[in-house]
């Protein structure tokens, strides 16, 4: 089974070769010794779907926060924004994320821009196994021989 770290993890990984002039990808808000430009990633939303009596849907939702380099303002040039914004949207561009030995159906969308900050929102969608409970019955035993009987009529 995938989890949400194992995704995080690989968006991470997309982020770091997308944008070299990133310094640092976080998981947590504000952490102590911030540096920009730098990313942030927060996973939103996850819900899950019955497909058939085997098999669930998982559809995982992330914000990507870019972070550019500020002034003496605190305010970020549109342009650096812009770039930043563009580089973790192309990283993403493929269609799919490759996590564990998967690889994840993928959405990503160019969000607002603010002024020292811009969005992507990041969606994956894929199937998995459903878990087994212990507590369950066992499944009864499939039919162990067939007899066929064929005559010319």
């Amino acid at each position: 089974m995938i989890d949400s770290i194992q995704i995080i993890d690989a968006i991470s990984g997309q982020l770091v070769r997308a944008a070299p002039s990133c310094k640092a990808v976080y998981l947590d808000r504000v952490p102590a010794g911030f540096e920009r430009p730098s990313f942030l990633i927060e996973n939103i939303e996850s819900e899950v779907r019955e497909v058939n009596a085997n098999t669930i849907e998982r559809t995982e939702r992330f914000v990507i926060t870019a972070f550019g380099g500020v002034d003496s303002y605190g305010n970020t040039g549109a342009r650096e924004l812009m770039e930043l914004q563009e580089q973790a949207a192309r990283a993403f561009c493929a269609g799919y994320l490759r996590v564990a030995d998967r690889a994840l159906k993928l959405a990503a969308h160019k969000g607002a821009r603010d002024m020292d900050k811009a969005t992507i929102d990041v969606q994956l969608r894929y199937n998995e196994s459903r878990p087994q409970d212990p507590q369950a019955r066992p499944e009864p035993p499939l039919m162990a021989q067939v007899h066929t009987l064929i005559q010319e009529g």
